[in-house]
């Protein structure tokens, strides 16, 4: 077993991140259709933080939020948004202080802002108010973004500096980086495929060439928190004909390497971090790994 050779020093640092827009002023931030560009989005939310702290169950109720931004003309723009607690693992007050969010946008008129036409979006936050779990979050970024340049079957983000406001009072505004998730039915309509729902599966069940591929990249990424067969950390979306795995949440990947971060109860014999690389794959005789290996070395630049 091969240990995964992933240089930490300076490894994304805020400043490293300026080559994908960090350095534009807020107020000449560029409005784009979502997740359509590298550049970071800003914007201020707004919401009773404290009351979201609290909410660690996974039927909590949406709460009054808000969105500000700009406008096509530059303007500040606000949106009245409902905002939950979601997830699992990391909805654990002991794992992350601060919860992951859904946002959710009602429909209105275009505001003319990035967010027109949304629905319901995920908001990976940084768990923990550090550096370290920031960090841990833009790598969780990457890993979206790698997997964006090997396949289009594959879910948009969208990296964003946000300023937190706290109704409650309780809390001081908080600016930290955070990334938004495309919505899966969008992403589904995005490819020309519907999305669908898998209880058990087969790796037969599979489009061959986006299942192999989906086990050679969560190799490289040091990923064994994932299964076709349940859908754990994965998506089905139906499309050409075809049923393809689409990967989400990386945080427990050696690439990432959170704290919280350990081999699966099936793997743990076999490794002892999630930074050696274990196969997590079927073997099956009909994947041409050679093929696919080529594919990778094509988009490594």
């Amino acid at each position: 077993m091969r240990r995964i050779s992933i240089s930490r020093r300076g490894f994304l640092s805020v400043c490293g991140l300026l080559g994908l827009g960090l350095s534009s002023a807020a107020g000449a931030q560029q409005v784009s259709e979502l997740f359509s560009s590298d550049e970071v989005l800003e914007f201020v939310l707004t919401s009773d933080f404290d009351q979201l702290k609290k909410d660690r169950g996974q039927e909590s109720d949406e709460i009054p939020g808000q969105v500000e931004g700009l406008g096509a003309g530059g303007e500040s723009v606000q949106l009245p948004i409902q905002v939950k607690t979601r997830g699992k693992f990391r909805l654990q007050r002991r794992i992350c202080p601060d919860p992951p969010l859904r946002l959710n946008f009602p429909e209105s008129e275009p505001h003319g802002t990035v967010f027109d036409g949304q629905d319901k979006l995920k908001l990976v936050s940084h768990c923990r108010d550090s550096d370290r779990y920031e960090q841990n979050l833009l790598e969780e970024y990457l890993a979206y973004r790698i997997y964006n340049h090997l396949t289009e079957i594959s879910f948009r983000v969208q990296l964003a500096r946000i300023t937190y406001r706290d109704t409650s009072g309780k809390n001081d505004p908080m600016e930290r980086m955070a990334f938004l998730i495309e919505d899966e039915e969008a992403m589904a309509a995005r490819l020309g495929g519907t999305m669908i729902e898998a209880p058990t599966a087969l790796p037969t069940d599979f489009d061959l060439d986006q299942l192999s591929l989906l086990y050679i990249y969560q190799f490289m990424v040091g990923n064994v928190d994932w299964g076709t067969g349940t859908s754990h950390n994965i998506k089905i979306v139906h499309k050409d004909m075809g049923y393809h795995p689409v990967p989400y949440d990386f945080d427990w990947t050696g690439l990432v390497d959170a704290p919280y971060a350990a081999p699966n109860h099936l793997t743990a014999p076999y490794h002892d971090t999630v930074r050696e690389r274990m196969y997590w794959g079927v073997c099956l005789p009909e994947i041409d790994f050679q093929r696919q290996f080529d594919r990778f070395n094509v988009v490594r630049e």
